[in-house]
């Protein structure tokens, strides 16, 4: 098997890649902005078999009311507590943060039989691969397709946006979606690890 065939592509949507790690139950899911993480999620692990941490809104407001995740905010404001901004719901987590962030999710799983998904980005920020349990799915879509998805989903958030804030926010994406190479790297890394 080529793992070349396997990587994401600049211009060539694939199917996501999944890694049976373990018969944890534990699901990563991971890729790009614009990658189809989110949705991918929905479809497949919205039933009551699931408990799902977005990463990206671990910190909403919105969700202030879900015990489970007011429970992982407490223990990473804890552990971070002189890098949260006033207000208690925004953390600088980057990814010098990702992997105790994703070790603290991990240690405070619930014992309810549920499989818990863990829907990130940061995964492209990983060094601690003995922290992954369960399936890593990573989601392949095309570098061109996500920023394609990225910049009409920031046209939808900001309809009153200029056309000059428009095309910062698309160079901004094109400048990020270098980390596309990232991804490929944990692709490569988990070929090693969990398929020979």
């Amino acid at each position: 098997m080529n793992v070349n065939d396997n990587l994401i592509d600049l211009y060539i949507n694939k199917e996501p890649i999944i890694f049976d790690i373990s018969s944890d139950k534990y699901i990563n899911i991971t890729g790009e902005t614009g990658s189809g993480k989110s949705t991918y999620t929905k479809e497949h692990f919205s039933s009551d078999d699931y408990v799902v941490v977005e990463t990206d809104v671990l910190f909403n407001e919105k969700y202030k009311d879900n015990e489970f995740l007011n429970k992982l905010r407490n223990k990473i404001f804890k552990k971070y507590s002189d890098e949260h901004y006033p207000g208690g719901y925004n953390l600088k987590i980057n990814f010098n943060h990702f992997n105790d962030v994703l070790k603290i999710i991990i240690d405070n799983k619930q014992d309810d039989g549920k499989t818990l998904v863990i829907d990130s980005g940061q995964f492209r920020h990983l060094k601690r691969y003995d922290l992954l349990k369960g399936k890593l799915i990573v989601m392949r879509t095309s570098v061109k397709e996500s920023i394609k998805r990225a910049c009409e989903r920031f046209e939808k958030r900001y309809p009153n946006a200029t056309e000059a804030e428009k095309e910062s926010h698309r160079i901004k994406k094109y400048t990020a979606y270098e980390l596309y190479k990232k991804f490929n790297t944990v692709i490569i890394k988990s070929f090693i690890l969990y398929r020979f």
